[in-house]
C-alpha cells in the first residue's frame, strides 16, 4: 500500500513546488517592475544629482530601502496569513507542522534576498544613468 501512495505524494510535492517557483517568480517580477516604475518616474531628479556630483550610493540606497520596506511590509502580512492557510491545509501537509519555524524562516529569506536583488538591479541601473540622457528623455 506504500508503494501506491509515493507517487502521489510526489506528484503533490511537484506540484506545491512548483506553485511555490510560480509565486516567487511573480513575486520577484512584480516588484522589479515597481522599482523600475519608481526609478523611471524619478530619472530626472536623478540627472540632476547626478550632475551635481552626487555619489552612487547616495542614488541607489532610497530605491534599495524603498524595496527592502515593500518585501518587509509583505513579510508582516505573509506570515500571519501562511499560518492561517497552514492550519486550514494541516491535513495536507506531510512531515511539516502547520507552524512550522524553519520553513517559515526560510521563506522569509528567501523573500526578502530576491526582493533585495529585485531593488538593487533598477536601482543601480539608475546610477549609471548619464545626466544628459536622464533631460533628454523628457
Amino acid at each position: 500500500m506504500a508503494g501506491v501512495l509515493a507517487p502521489e505524494r510526489r506528484i503533490t510535492r511537484a506540484l506545491a513546488g512548483s506553485f511555490a517557483a510560480t509565486g516567487l517568480i511573480t513575486t520577484v517580477l512584480g516588484l522589479f517592475g515597481r522599482i523600475s516604475y519608481l526609478v523611471w518616474r524619478r530619472r530626472r531628479e536623478i540627472g540632476i544629482r547626478l550632475a551635481l556630483g552626487a555619489p552612487r550610493h547616495v542614488i541607489v540606497l532610497p530605491f534599495v530601502v524603498q524595496g527592502a520596506s515593500l518585501a518587509l511590509l509583505g513579510v508582516a502580512v505573509g506570515i500571519p496569513g501562511a499560518m492561517a492557510v497552514g492550519r486550514i491545509m494541516g491535513s495536507q501537509l506531510y512531515g511539516v507542522t502547520t507552524t512550522d519555524p524553519r520553513s517559515l524562516f526560510v521563506a522569509t529569506v528567501v523573500l526578502l534576498l530576491t526582493a533585495g536583488f529585485a531593488a538593487l538591479v533598477p536601482a543601480m541601473r539608475s546610477a549609471l544613468l548619464e545626466p544628459r540622457s536622464a533631460f533628454r528623455a523628457e
